[in-house]
């Protein structure tokens, strides 16, 4: 930002075309370990030594480009491992000091950049955070969903309520956009035309004239405000009140505004819309590159400007032509947040942060797309992961494997470091031969869900529509008859001649050696995702509706059942020590006793949770997810 005020050394950017809704566990506070996550004290993680992934190819598979030595942890000391520093995506950021500036985001994703690195900080809300804007390095805000108002001090960061936000019930109101003249007048706007002032003391409600959402708000003193909007609005302060107008380009959504001065003005807005005002009228720029939604702006110099947007895309204006720069990032990049007088960083999707040093670009985190899907590892072997695509975690190396097959798996079980299955779609069957992943037949293009085995030559396999595949010769895939035609999720065995199979409808199959047979559980209304166990008398199954149930063996019991998550994997390191993971950052712990919920550092989707021969529990899920338990 330029201009008058540039001295507040602030940038506020704010975007809200996604509504990501809220999850049902809440917002985990971060462990600050005296104000940040700090590693020092903490063993290294694989890659984070700044040396390349090792890869099976021998190509460098690096996933996190710029090593941090920091981590965004829970206050119950689950920590991101991958990606780095969180998978929260961002949407938001102001620059507080020479170097200094914060990132804010979904979930109520707090993350500081002090010149070198990103740091974690709790927010202690579970609200999408969508605006920042700061004053000084001890006067920063936050804006979001619900009314979420957030305010830094230097000290940590508090909530603070709006007119209509301590009713008690959440508000329906969104807020999308921060900007202040000064310490004493700083302005917020958000859905259905909210508009919120500050005078130094409290916020108060104030009349936009409009009902539509209003996404982000920009200005160069008290007296000279703008904010815009959907159906190409714009609505103008002059110190006294608000009036409303049209800008040209149609009726589609504004979603950013950033100038140099009030004769030099940039708005972007959906389907690759820019709008430049020159002191006497806004007019359309045309966009010659690919007209992407475009979700932030940066006023770079006079008449010129930088937008990004969908895609990965950020285009840079010169005053008379476009020219894009390659982001390194496939994601929506939803900010432009100005760094010191060199820096400018993009902030997007699954926590993904570019830095601009003039042409020169640094991934700070590129986020990730893929899904893990399950994770398993022999006796003191290695940590296998598959979904999107497979890995091997062993000791301080992060191996990404060839995998013969494109098609996504689902589950995987592991004999040893030297034999291991994976199953997925469309009948996939793949089979470690020491160096990859080769396809097996399965004489099936039904979706397979899980996969064990007692031995090299004795496993099973179920899926779609009540599908069970026996290997009882080491070679081939034999269909068996289950007695059931609904989907099968995952499969079990404590040995050879006990074996369990879990799926829709609460089923419960069980293998005695001879034959599979239906085995009642009471839970009809349940889709069961996951079964794991220590011994035949010590098994536990859980799905949909937050449903964990327990075999004594002799009969199955419900543990817990009427909760607004969905449990995808248990695990366990002996009777008195299982973990359960699900939808929302959903973690449970049960210590021989009861179960009871641990915080996530975030909201994303776990499928899955293990431990390998380095002991460390991890837990993977959607967006390249790689938690591990800390301590």
């Amino acid at each position: 930002m330029r201009g008058p005020y540039a001295s507040l050394l602030a940038v506020a950017v704010a975007v809200a075309l996604v509504a990501c809704g809220e999850g049902e566990i809440s917002e985990p506070e971060m462990d600050l370990d005296s104000g940040f996550n700090h590693m020092d004290a903490q063993p290294p993680l694989p890659g984070s030594d700044g040396g390349p992934l090792a890869d099976a190819s021998g190509l460098d598979a690096r996933i996190v480009e710029v090593p941090s030595p920091y981590v965004v942890c829970s206050q119950d000391d689950w920590c991101y491992e991958r990606p780095r520093p969180t998978s929260q995506t961002l949407f938001a950021g102001a620059r507080s000091g020479q170097r200094e500036l914060w990132l804010v985001g979904e979930g109520g994703t707090l993350l500081h950049y002090d010149g070198t690195s990103l740091r974690g900080a709790t927010s202690e809300v579970g609200s999408n955070l969508r605006a920042a804007f700061a004053i000084s390095p001890r006067d920063v805000w936050a804006a979001g969903s619900a009314l979420t108002m957030l305010h830094y001090d230097g000290d940590g960061w508090r909530k603070v309520a709006l007119d209509g936000s301590d009713a008690g019930v959440a508000p329906s109101v969104d807020l999308y956009g921060l900007w202040g003249a000064s310490a004493r007048e700083i302005w917020a706007v958000g859905s259905a035309g909210a508009l919120y002032r500050y005078d130094g003391a409290t916020w108060s409600k104030q009349n936009s004239t409009v009902t539509v959402n209003l996404r982000a708000v920009w200005g160069t003193a008290s007296d000279h405000v703008l904010a815009v909007g959907d159906s190409g609005t714009l609505v103008s302060f002059d110190g006294t009140s608000w009036t409303k107008s049209t800008l040209p380009g149609g009726a589609g959504a504004l979603h950013a505004i950033d100038g140099l001065s009030k004769n030099d003005v940039w708005v972007v807005g959906a389907a690759g819309r820019v709008l430049h005002y020159d002191g006497t009228s806004f007019k359309a720029v045309d966009l010659t590159l690919p007209k992407v939604d475009l979700y932030a702006v940066h006023a770079s110099g006079p008449n010129q400007a930088i937008v990004s947007g969908a895609n990965g895309a950020i285009y840079v204006y010169d005053g008379t032509a476009w020219r894009a720069r390659t982001s390194g990032v496939a994601n929506p990049l939803w900010a432009l947040v100005q760094g010191d007088d060199a820096e400018l960083f993009n902030v997007g999707e699954h926590g993904s942060v570019v830095r601009w040093n003039g042409e020169q670009r640094t991934l700070l985190s590129s986020g990730s797309s893929a899904n893990y899907l399950d994770a398993f590892s022999a006796q003191q072997g290695a940590l296998w992961v598959v979904g999107d695509e497979a890995l091997k975690l062993d000791a301080n190396v992060h191996t990404k494997l060839e995998v013969e097959s494109q098609r996504s798996l689902y589950d995987g079980f592991a004999l040893s470091n030297e034999l291991a299955w994976a199953v997925g779609t469309s009948g996939t069957i793949v089979r470690w031969d020491g160096r990859r992943f080769l396809l097996s037949e399965s004489g099936t293009t039904s979706w397979l869900r899980g996969v064990w085995a007692s031995s090299p030559t004795s496993a099973w396999v179920v899926g779609a529509r009540g599908l069970v595949l026996g290997l009882f010769n080491g070679t081939s895939w034999q269909p068996f008859a289950a007695g059931s035609d609904k989907d099968l999720h995952d499969v079990w065995g404590s040995s050879a001649t006990d074996v369990w199979a879990v799926g829709d409808a609460g089923s419960l199959l069980h293998w005695d050696g001879t034959r599979w047979a239906l085995v009642p559980g009471g839970v009809p209304d349940t889709g069961l995702r996951s079964v794991w166990g220590t011994a035949r008398d010590d098994i536990w199954a859980a799905g949909t509706l937050g449903t964990i149930l327990h075999w004594n063996g002799a009969a199955w019991s419900i543990a817990q059942k009427g909760a607004g998550y969905t449990v995808h994997g248990l695990y366990g390191r002996s009777r008195s020590d299982v973990y359960a993971v699900g939808s929302a950052g959903t973690i449970l712990h049960y210590d021989g006793k009861s179960w009871t919920k641990e915080r996530a550092p975030g909201e994303v989707t776990l499928f899955a949770i293990g431990a390998g021969g380095d002991g460390l529990l991890r837990a993977v899920g959607e967006s390249g997810v790689i938690l591990y338990k800390r301590r």
